[in-house]
């Protein structure tokens, strides 16, 4: 068979296997039921044919034959809309012609017709066998004026069985297709929905995820366009982020996105957080005509929600008018819920990747610069703890002997070992034994503690617990000192507190300056102090020049000079 005629086959008509199954082997069945019933008939046409030489009957009912035999095999190859209207057809043309088995050949057609045929011809297939009983009983009552002959219910009643079963065969039919047409849906719903959570449980890729997905659905369901939109969060938008087609890529490329609570579906249902169907395009409002997209005649929008945020919408649009049933809808929510538990997943993954390069970055750059800042570490610890003894007036240093107590800066051989060296340090004299062990800040040595026992007493264990608590000393002791140093800060911040509230009471230039020189004098218990106002210091010898010069200092602001 030519290629020229592959668009009859099963790919094209977008039959369902099981449904296409049937009907290819209805047509066969039906074509090899002619054949036999032509073949019947053809035995007595051939001996009457040798016989009065009229070879008609015998050439008709051979090429119904030979025809029959072409639609069996064309259904055996897969052009079943080919055989089905050429089956039809032949059963026709036989019901008119063949005389014996008239009413079995009217019956095979219309049965053939209600079965595999379409709306026209099975209007056609009614019309002509119905009619063709209708006018033989037509014929019947004209030639036969003014009386009702009985004969014409050799016509009727034929014609009106046919009628019965022409009707019951194209409703039962019907009603069996959708049937199964019912029970494929739901069944590819469910298969679908299984595939997409396969899908969603292999890919983490929020693009490839999306793409994944309304193709499969586009594909399963054969609708006209599939596209899945997402709130944008930071303006009241909805952004296009997938699409189907060519037609979904010049949407991408120019940015497609609609307001939240426009009149359209994507619009209503990120608003309202429900289905939004339009039914019908033509007549239903909430629809958004798309000039890409001109044959939706059916649309639905789904949410997609993240717990009780809406974060998108998924939109699907038919060819046909109320495309949409209520299973179709409950399992393409179904399919949504999935995706957007699966937008979440991708979204958490990707921030879980984006922290873990980032701590990586972090450790690195930390292993890179563990160096210095253990460096900095000791080096500010060291400048602290010295400014800090250095300032203070009491000895940082205490001995316990003999149960006495005693302040006491002096450092012990041992002790100068042990924070030089930053190790333990055992010491042996006559009659007793000590330990010394450095106070270690950061890794830099503030102090030593030494302790000393008699004979026999130190021991491993006894070490390993006074470097312990030399540990927690040295803790203790720098929290001491922020302590310190903090309510040192405090105290200076209040002082500078009373001092700047007796400011306010002041409304002169000398009152000012005599108040702060006082109070800063008594706060930091200075024995001299001095302010001078000036825009530029001037040389000791330019009093005179400068007396009537407010800005110019008069004097090098030591005591004894002349004011």
């Amino acid at each position: 068979m030519s290629d020229s005629f592959s668009f009859i086959r099963r790919e094209s008509l977008n039959l369902p296997a099981d449904d296409f199954t049937l009907r290819k082997r209805f047509i066969q069945w039906m074509a090899w039921t002619m054949i036999v019933v032509s073949s019947v008939g053809l035995l007595p046409l051939i001996i009457f044919a040798l016989t009065d030489q009229r070879y008609l009957g015998v050439i008709v009912v051979g090429l119904v034959i030979l025809l029959n035999l072409v639609w069996a095999y064309l259904a055996g190859r897969g052009y079943v809309e080919m055989a089905a209207i050429g089956l039809t057809l032949t059963i026709l043309l036989s019901s008119l012609n063949i005389g014996t088995a008239e009413l079995l050949v009217s019956t095979l057609a219309l049965v053939s017709a209600a079965t595999v045929g379409n709306r026209w011809l099975y209007l056609l297939a009614n019309i002509i066998v119905i009619g063709n009983w209708g006018l033989g009983a037509i014929e019947v009552v004209l030639m036969n004026p003014g009386v009702f002959p009985q004969e014409v219910y050799a016509f009727t009643i034929p014609m009106f069985s046919l009628t019965v079963v022409s009707i019951v065969t194209r409703l039962f039919i019907v009603a069996a297709r959708r049937t199964t047409e019912g029970a494929r849906r739901t069944t590819d719903l469910l298969q679908a929905s299984a595939d997409v959570g396969q899908v969603i449980s292999q890919i983490l890729d929020r693009e490839v995820l999306l793409t994944r997905v309304i193709d499969l659905i586009s594909d399963r369901f054969d609708y006209y366009h599939v596209q899945v939109f997402l709130v944008s969060e930071t303006e009241n938008q909805a952004e296009l982020v997938a699409s189907t087609g060519e037609v979904g890529q010049r949407l991408l490329a120019r940015g497609h996105r609609l307001a939240l609570g426009s009149q359209s579906v994507i619009g209503q249902v990120t608003l309202r957080g429900e289905a939004i169907i339009a039914r019908d395009t033509d007549r239903d409002e909430v629809h958004s005509r798309n000039e890409l997209l001109p044959e939706t005649r059916a649309e639905l929008a789904l949410p997609l929600r993240d717990g009780d945020r809406i974060i998108g919408a998924l939109d699907i649009q038919s060819r046909r008018a109320n495309a949409f049933s209520e299973s179709d809808i409950q399992a393409l929510q179904v399919i949504a819920d999935l995706l957007a538990t699966a937008l979440r997943n991708a979204r958490l993954f990707e921030e879980q990747r984006k922290v873990a390069r980032e701590n990586e970055r972090l450790f690195q750059e930390s292993a890179n610069s563990l160096g210095e800042i253990q460096r900095l570490n000791q080096e500010l610890t060291n400048t602290a703890w010295r400014g800090y003894l250095g300032d203070r007036s009491a000895p940082a240093g205490v001995t316990l002997e003999q149960n006495y107590l005693s302040e006491n800066v002096q450092w012990t051989d041992a002790l100068r070992q042990a924070a030089h060296g930053g190790q333990a340090v055992r010491h042996r004299d006559t009659s007793s034994q000590s330990i010394a062990v450095p106070v270690t800040l950061r890794g830099e040595t503030i102090g030593a503690i030494e302790v000393a026992a008699d004979e026999g007493v130190v021991a491993a264990d006894t070490v390993e617990m006074v470097q312990a608590v030399a540990q927690r000393l040295a803790i203790s002791l720098e929290n001491a000192r922020l302590y310190e140093e903090s309510r040192a800060a405090a105290l200076r911040e209040q002082r500078i507190n009373d001092i700047s509230l007796q400011y306010q009471g002041v409304n002169s230039v000398e009152e000012l300056l005599q108040l702060t020189v006082t109070e800063l004098s008594e706060s930091l218990g200075a024995h001299w102090g001095s302010i001078r106002l000036s825009r530029q210091p001037v040389a000791n010898g330019a009093h005179e020049s400068a007396a009537n010069d407010p800005t110019t200092p008069a004097d090098d602001g030591k005591p004894g000079d002349t004011p």
